[in-house]
């Protein structure tokens, strides 16, 4: 039987289109095996060969890569973090490793602009296809969030929602390295300039950070009426704007679920450099982006530029009025930038060009080479060997991304997806759990 594995680093961001993407698969008769990226990587070696669809390509990901083309396994990539980033170079010297990339059969990419980006990194097979996440933005399976943003309409009215996106100066958990130890060994000389830069954008977002925090208390003065729900990214931490924030009566700090049924249920989105703001803006809606703090040198044409542009806290209160009576639309120069930006937002989803592309390769599959044995014992090892280790930082980062999910929660999310979809599929996938958070999902 042809296998896909399709993983997810963070459950409420990707977990969704992990599973459109799963039941178009199955209904077209694929295995499909999802769940936690890190624990399907540490259990590669009991994971059945097929399709493996890597969402990042860096030069950390060159040993997975490696492996998986040993073992016989065929890659799909894209970088899930691809469509908002700052200086192209950089971000190919950080992000698209050419190591990595010899290893990966074909690369999707957010849209046009991305593409011809990852073009310079000699990656292969490059299709502008666009994301799955972005497949739940359309008509016919936003709908599978309806209950939900009748429920958080209930209990917020008329709200106004800001999405923070301050990872990187209020993390969750610290991950990341010294930004020049990501980098392959040749690309070494450029690793002055990398420290130089992310050292300017930390201090950037750190004053971003203080500017939402100053905004706060007086855009809660200015709607008394209205509550305002703050989503921090689901990288940072929560505790810190709790700490801020929890004793304003009409502030809410919230981070439950996607993201999507609260851009459905609110009447404006406030943000500066997030994703969501895009997520936005395909859904219809007018995006508010503030902005005291401005760097070209440290911001990304998206997504702030595709929404309306506040440069002061009146400017801001100003547009939020606006938006609130409906009154905000989108330009023509915004919408020339998410054209360049976004693909896929019409004609077939991402989700199934990806897989049409995936029935070929299927058929190119050859057997694993004759070291299989020796790196099958070697991941099993590394396996041990991270299980065994005691409170380390990216174990506790996962238990915070990719919480214990059931397998009931997987085959009942499938099943809604599968049959808001119309596909015979419907009411007929089950779950079977590999392991923690490794989920095998069949056709009866």
């Amino acid at each position: 039987m042809k296998t896909l594995i399709l993983p997810a680093e963070i459950k409420t961001r990707e977990l969704d289109a992990r599973l459109l993407h799963a039941v178009l698969a199955l209904d077209a008769g694929w295995r499909v095996i999802t769940g936690s990226k890190a624990l399907i990587n540490r259990n590669i070696w009991r994971i059945p060969r097929g399709i493996y669809l890597m969402q990042t390509m860096t030069h950390k990901r060159l040993f997975m890569a490696k492996l998986l083309t040993r073992l016989g396994f065929k890659i799909q990539g894209w970088d899930e973090e691809g469509l908002v980033y700052l200086d192209r170079e950089l971000y190919l010297t950080r992000r698209i490793s050419s190591e990595t990339a010899q290893y990966i059969s074909e690369v999707f990419t957010w849209g046009p602009q991305g593409a011809k980006d990852i073009k310079q990194r000699s990656c292969p097979n490059i299709y502008p296809a666009g994301n799955p996440r972005f497949d739940l933005l359309r008509p016919e399976a936003r709908s599978i969030y309806f209950d939900e943003v009748a429920e958080i309409q209930k209990n917020h009215g008329d709200f106004i929602l800001i999405n923070t996106n301050f990872s990187s100066v209020n993390p969750i958990i610290s991950l990341h390295d010294a930004p020049e130890r990501a980098i392959s060994a040749k690309d070494k000389p450029s690793g002055d300039k990398i420290k130089q830069q992310y050292d300017g954008f930390l201090d950037h977002r750190r004053e971003m950070f203080k500017a939402f925090c100053d905004l706060l208390p007086e855009l809660s003065r200015r709607f008394p009426d209205r509550v305002i729900v703050v989503r921090p990214h689901p990288a940072e931490e929560l505790e810190t704007w709790n700490k801020l924030f929890n004793d304003n009566p009409n502030i809410r700090i919230i981070r439950k679920g996607s993201s999507i049924p609260w851009l459905l249920a609110s009447k404006v989105l406030i943000h500066n450099g997030c994703t969501t703001a895009i997520e936005s803006r395909l859904l219809g809606n007018s995006p508010v982006a503030y902005a005291p703090v401005s760097s070209d040198a440290h911001e990304s044409p998206l997504p702030n530029g595709i929404s309306h542009m506040a440069v002061s806290k009146q400017q801001l209160f100003e547009l939020v009025e606006q938006a609130l009576a409906g009154n905000l639309s989108i330009t023509q120069e915004q919408q020339a930038v998410l054209d360049n930006y976004v693909s896929g937002l019409d004609g077939p989803m991402a989700a199934q060009t990806a897989l049409n592309h995936a029935e070929r390769l299927a058929a190119t599959m050859q057997n694993p080479s004759v070291s299989a044995c020796f790196l099958r014992f070697l991941a099993v090892f590394r396996h041990l060997y991270k299980n065994l280790r005691h409170n380390h930082r990216t174990d506790r980062y996962l238990e915070k991304v990719f919480p214990v999910t059931s397998a009931s929660e997987i085959t009942d999310r499938a099943n809604q997806l599968a049959s808001i979809l119309k596909l015979d599929c419907a009411g007929q996938i089950t779950t079977n759990n590999i392991s923690t958070n490794i989920f095998e999902l069949r056709v009866k």
